[in-house]
């Protein structure tokens, strides 16, 4: 199976949502430097024989998506398994009790007389 790795973002200071105001409710960002291990990303494809993509900005990211999709694509076999309950033991338990029932009944007060 061949894996494409995709690395979002840049290494510079980028907006990260921190807390929420407690008097407006809106968000506080603060900058904040988050590192993208490209080299381990980039091992990771090149193990598997994928390609790895870097994506700094949405217009980059939407064209690697599109590149992927237009890649080989692998046929997927799937086994699938259906499991069945059968219902038919409650019918046989209601039917039964109201046979049981009957017939205690028939030999009380809803007896028939000939």
């Amino acid at each position: 199976m061949k894996i494409y790795p995709v690395g979002i973002g840049s290494n510079q200071p980028v907006p990260y949502p921190a807390a929420r105001d407690p008097r407006t409710g809106r968000i506080i960002y603060r900058n904040v430097v988050i590192p993208l291990n490209d080299r381990s990303l980039a091992e990771i494809a090149q193990t598997t024989g994928g390609d790895y993509f870097r994506a700094a900005e949405t217009g980059t990211l939407e064209k690697i998506f599109a590149l992927i999709d237009k890649m080989e694509k692998t046929p997927a076999e799937a086994v699938i398994y259906t499991e069945y309950r059968e219902l038919f033991p409650y019918l046989i338990a209601a039917g039964l009790c109201f046979l049981l029932a009957g017939a205690a009944l028939g030999q009380t007060v809803f007896r028939r007389l000939p």
